[in-house]
């Protein structure tokens, strides 16, 4: 008799503890008293939850923000492994040729805001007034790269995460050459600016070394990178920018060659209605 009530005091205590643990949203195996990840007392929690007015049952198990927040890391570092991992040879061929440059040239760096402050800041300027002057088309957003390499890279570009029609882009971009070095505005769609040169260092191989990016805040940050040109024609940018050099890349599609929208090739289909009235709200 004895062996019997004491089983049946042990299942009350069993049944008199919460599972789910309210300090730390652990969900504890049933029958346990002492929360398994903080050691809360999971007894004297339910004690209180029923004095308070509480349900008898237990609480749904809560979404822990710190949870969460790992999460996030976990996939954005599996992404950053990702990228490097698909584009290790390249990334490795670049620094190694970035560290050289800069080495020949006694290491000569600018800062950011001279884009916007130095000699060169009327140039960029007249690029970002052009660029302003040609806001993107509905036809122009659903661009895919020409097919080719253009023999020039002048011009205005789409700029997009990828090649497909469907994906918005997520800015424009302008270039102009004077020989060797390609000076190039950007602006993305959050109101950003990019202003920086690049030099060419084969038919395919772009090499900057000196970024600037304006957030709207005002807040000025450097950055550095390369671009490949492809044999389809689009130009794939990747690089590193601000204090803690993130990774960033991104696909340009050429508009055309002198900064006006490309001609309609032949075979699509009949001209598109004025541009003006595409960027009208």
């Amino acid at each position: 008799m004895q062996g019997n009530s004491h089983d049946h005091h042990e299942a009350v205590e069993h049944l008199d503890a919460d599972a789910v643990c309210e300090p730390c949203g652990n969900v504890n195996p049933e029958g346990t008293l002492l929360c398994k990840t903080c050691g809360n007392n999971l007894r004297d929690q339910r004690v209180r939850r029923m004095q308070a007015g509480g349900s008898v049952a237990s609480a749904e198990p809560k979404v822990s923000i710190g949870n969460i927040a790992r999460g996030v890391l976990i996939l954005f570092g599996i992404g950053t492994v990702l990228w490097t991992a698909f584009n290790v040879s390249t990334i490795e061929a670049w620094l190694l040729s970035g560290v050289q440059s800069v080495e020949a040239k006694g290491g000569n760096t600018v800062s950011p805001e001279t884009f916007w402050t130095g000699p060169d800041a009327a140039r960029y300027s007249e690029l970002s007034t052009a660029l302003e002057e040609n806001p993107l088309t509905m036809e122009e957003a659903a661009i895919v790269p020409p097919g080719a390499p253009r023999p020039s890279l002048d011009g205005r570009y789409i700029l997009k995460r990828t090649t497909e029609s469907s994906v918005s882009p997520i800015g424009s971009a302008i270039v102009h050459s004077d020989g060797a070095t390609c000076y190039f505005v950007a602006k993305l769609a959050g109101g950003t600016e990019i202003r920086g040169s690049a030099q060419r260092t084969s038919d395919t191989m772009l090499q900057a070394y000196n970024i600037g990016i304006l957030d709207p805040d005002g807040t000025v940050m450097e950055a550095y990178g390369y671009a490949q040109v492809q044999p389809t024609g689009e130009i794939r940018c990747s690089g590193l920018f601000g204090e803690y050099e993130r990774p960033a890349s991104i696909v340009a599609i050429p508009v055309s060659s002198d900064g006006q929208p490309a001609a309609e090739p032949a075979d699509t289909a009949p001209a598109t209605p004025d541009k003006a009235a595409l960027a009208a709200p």
